[in-house]
């Protein structure tokens, strides 16, 4: 299994510790931890591999801000957000800027990871929280 360089942006201490924990021995690797995607640029040019972001942080605006940024530098990037709360409005922007999941803080390792592979896979992952309010 090849190794997936991993970048961490917007994640408080905590948040980016518990993932360096969750992901250690997977094939997703903590390549940086960033507080915004700013300085990247040069890794997303000199980095040949695809690479893969975990965009965190409690204020949506910040949020999406992020996702469009590493959308602009990196275009083939995954791009992954983790939230507190599932806001349908929030959810589809980030979306629509070329995030490829969204998910909340509140889920399991487990699920964490087999979502990570199937956005590898180019599928997207949203909260169930969200595809019950599109039924309604």
């Amino acid at each position: 299994m090849r190794a997936v360089p991993t970048i961490l942006i917007g994640a408080n201490t905590l948040l980016a510790e518990g993932l360096r924990r969750i992901l250690s021995n997977t094939r997703f690797r903590v390549a940086k931890v960033a507080e915004t995607p700013d300085d990247l640029r040069a890794h997303c040019l000199n980095n040949s591999r695809e690479l893969f972001f975990i965009v965190g942080g409690e204020d949506d605006a910040v949020r999406l801000r992020h996702v469009r940024r590493i959308r602009e530098q990196c275009a083939s990037a995954r791009i992954v957000v983790l939230a507190e709360r599932c806001e349908v409005d929030s959810v589809l922007v980030v979306l629509q800027a070329g995030a490829s999941a969204y998910l909340l803080t509140t889920i399991g390792s487990e699920a964490l990871l087999k979502s990570f592979d199937l956005v590898l896979l180019n599928e997207s992952v949203l909260p169930w929280q969200f595809v019950a309010h599109l039924w309604s």
